[in-house]
Formats: C-alpha cells, structure tokens, sequence
C-alpha cells in the first residue's frame, strides 16, 4: 500500500491541530466537494447514480450484504455496470463472520456470486478467532473477538464514508451518517489501496459458491502461524 503523499498546507490555517500536521499524513479535500446525504433514501439513490456513472473503479467495503430487494436490486447494477464496460475494475470486501452466518451456501454473499470472476470479492477473517476460540465459540459470540467493520464506498474519484451497512434497514429507515467527498483522486487511490491491502489477506468467493484464500494471502487467517509483536510505549 503506497503512501499517503503529504500536501504542503499554511498551517496558520489550522489552529490547534499543529501537532496533527507534523505527525501524521493528510489529504487536503475541497470543503466545496464535501457533501452531506441526508436520508437513508438519498443514500440508496446516490449509490445506485454512482454504480451506473463508474468508468474505472467501484470498490466497497461493508460488514455485510443483506438479502432483501434493495439488495438484489443494488447488486444487479453492479452486474450491469461490469457487463457495460470491460474496463471497469470492481472489489468488493466483506467480513467473513457477519456474512457467512449459517454457511456460505445459505448466506447473502451468494447475491455476488454471478459478479464472480469480473469483480474480487474478498471476506475478510480476523486472526483472533482460532484454535480454541475457533472450535468453541458459537456464531454471532465468535464475532466479539473482530471483524472487519470499514464501510468505504468509492466509485471512481468519489469517497463515501459511512456507518450504514449494504442492508435494506439502512436504505429505506434507519438513518446513519453519510458522507460523500467528490473528485478526490488522492484520496480515491489510498481507499483503493487500503481495501485491496486486506483483500490480499483474505478468503475469495469463487464461480461455484465457496470460498478459498486469496492468490496473494500466504498465511491461512485462523491456521497459519502468526507473529505477534507486543511494542511497550
């Protein structure tokens, strides 16, 4: 994953947040291209205008799909949209745990299966769940020890972050926080980057349902060996 480059910025300009500038990495962002959705309707409605506008990339990260009609509906026009253009790069990344509550074969991750192999789509699995923890703890209490909870919505230079899951609730009732950052190519390419980044460790939905690990994870997520570093501050 490439660096963020840091942008030169007249600090007088940010009162109080000195010691942020000199310590950590930024993106300067337009206030002018940040806007605010307000509805759980706006937000389905400025997903799907974006899906059907992407020329290069989408790329989503969410806990979970649901497995309702807005669901159905979102994911044929991701299927749409790659069908219209063979440029089009597409990732899409799921938390294992959440999405395959019952098995793989009786989950929503299967909603994506007909994106396969044109679009990656990754399920990611938190290392902290193995051995014992692995073999005893049931579903939904297993899922206390992490999952992977980013909800970054990009289509091409567009960010939308966000605390609403891909599931009807979220489209239609429950209102969540919805912000949209327009032509950002910088930061576009560090969400790109960071999505592909876990991908690359995770397991990948395939053509028949099931799921195997990814062609650049090298260590299983809950039988591999890990190294666990312990820094004292």
């Amino acid at each position: 994953m490439e660096d963020i480059k840091v942008s030169s910025v007249d600090e007088a300009n940010y009162n109080g947040f000195d010691w942020l500038l000199k310590n950590a990495p930024y993106v300067e962002v337009d206030p002018e291209k940040i806007k605010i959705i307000e509805t759980p309707t706006d937000f389905y409605e400025k997903l799907l205008h974006l899906i059907r506008n992407a020329k290069e990339r989408i790329v989503i990260s969410t806990l979970y799909l649901g497995n309702g009609s807005y669901e159905e509906a979102l994911v044929d026009e991701l299927k749409r949209a790659l069908d219209m253009n063979s440029n089009l790069k597409m990732n899409i990344l799921l938390d294992c745990l959440r999405c395959t509550r019952g098995g793989v074969e009786n989950s929503s991750v299967l909603l994506l299966k007909r994106l396969v192999p044109r679009a990656s789509v990754y399920l990611f699995h938190t290392p902290s769940l193995r051995g014992l923890k692995k073999m005893v703890l049931p579903e939904r209490v297993n899922e206390v020890i992490g999952l992977q909870h980013m909800k970054l919505l990009l289509f091409d230079n567009h960010i939308i972050f966000t605390g609403a899951n891909l599931s009807s609730i979220y489209f239609t009732n429950r209102v969540d926080r919805y912000i949209l950052i327009e032509h950002c190519p910088q930061l576009a390419d560090f969400v790109d980057s960071l999505v592909e980044a876990v991908g690359s460790c995770s397991f990948m939905l395939n053509t028949r349902g099931t799921i195997s690990l990814a062609k650049r994870c090298d260590v299983h997520p809950f039988k591999g060996f890990i190294l666990i570093n312990f820094n004292i501050f």
